[in-house]
């Protein structure tokens, strides 16, 4: 499971297939943040090639953020900088 949406890097080559690495869920805060490595395409990822870039998400839907990976990425897809993203 990941998303698909053209991020500029600072490497010259844009980052089109996001996957979640990480979840940290601040129940305090009622939010939970949610790391994405970006790779160029989704073959670099199958042939397990390094991230070429990181992004932070915060998401406001902790039940989501619990339920697991199926349930974050549409929560994701709310945040306007990852709305145009489509599901891989």
């Amino acid at each position: 499971m990941a998303i698909e949406t053209e991020k500029k890097t600072p490497y010259g080559v844009n980052a089109t297939y996001w996957r979640i690495d990480e979840v940290h869920i601040f129940h305090g805060r009622g939010n939970a943040e949610v790391v994405l490595f970006g790779y160029p395409n989704m073959n670099a990822r199958l042939n397990s090639m390094v991230p070429i870039a990181r992004r932070n998400v915060m998401i406001e839907d902790i039940p989501a953020a619990e339920s697991g990976r199926s349930a974050i990425y549409p929560a994701i897809k709310l945040d306007p900088e990852w709305e145009d993203a489509i599901d891989a």
